[in-house]
């Protein structure tokens, strides 16, 4: 196996309940190990979660909300289980052409709990999405959406989520938070696994997605609008399973 210096970062769009990073060459395969400080980090993070779940029960989980941001493209290939289909075992296997995804994408920006999505926000084309936008959908979007959906949350005490982005941690976001008194729950760097958004959320909403074409900005935006009830059981699911990752995350590293 080749080993290279240096280390490996893992966007949060590609997290899809595992983390790992191959890197094809010629002669081999290279894969992203963690450093034993990120180790500690995510068994420090799962242990005090689990602490929290078990004192709190449904409380903890109750006063949660998650967030993060992914692209929706024109058009996402099939995956290799979606394009399957049924033959005999002495016919070919079907042909799947390769295609890259298309060139029109809308950013979305999702904030949910266990009891569904509180904002969807499709960024316009063209936005770019610094510390600034970042703080002003916390402030302008988000905080109304919260107030009209789960008017009692504010009251009771906000647990916030959201990855370690640079975006997430800037100053100008974590002074807005602190101003409203919300609870930022500390997440481990490069652990995707660890989000409910890339390791259920975000899958589950691309995965009807697929295979669809898209002309224009709006049809994206519609198209992620999925059935109440849905979304409602997927965040259910979603905040439920939680406890798994960050349980195996403690099992790995005493191992």
């Amino acid at each position: 196996m080749l080993t290279l210096p240096g280390q490996w970062i893992v966007p949060s769009s590609s997290g899809q309940g595992h983390l790992k990073v191959s890197i094809q060459l010629d002669y081999g395969t290279c894969l992203w190990r963690q450093k034993h400080e990120q180790k500690e980090s995510r068994v420090n993070f799962s242990r005090n979660f689990l602490r929290r779940f078990q004192t709190e029960q449904n409380d903890f989980l109750g006063r949660i909300i998650t967030g993060d941001e992914t692209w929706v493209y024109s058009w996402d290939p099939e995956t290799k289980r979606q394009s399957g289909e049924w033959r005999d075992s002495d016919e070919p296997r079907p042909e799947k052409v390769r295609r890259k995804q298309g060139a029109l994408k809308v950013m979305h920006m999702i904030f949910f709990d266990m009891n569904g999505v509180i904002l969807r926000w499709p960024v316009p084309i063209g936005t770019t999405i610094n510390a600034q936008y970042y703080k002003k959908v916390l402030q302008d979007k988000l905080r109304p959406a919260i107030r009209k959906k789960r008017p009692g949350l504010l009251e009771s005490g906000i647990l916030f989520h959201h990855d370690y982005a640079p975006v997430h941690t800037a100053r100008a976001v974590t002074d807005v938070l602190a101003g409203y008194k919300w609870e930022l729950l500390e997440h481990p760097r490069y652990s995707p696994d660890l989000a409910p958004c890339d390791f259920h959320l975000f899958p589950k909403m691309k995965e009807h997605l697929r295979g669809q074409r898209f002309e224009t900005e709006e049809d994206i935006i519609q198209a992620t609008k999925m059935p109440r009830n849905y979304v409602d059981n997927a965040m259910n699911r979603s905040l439920g399973r939680v406890g798994m990752p960050v349980g195996s995350a403690v099992q790995s590293s005493s191992s």
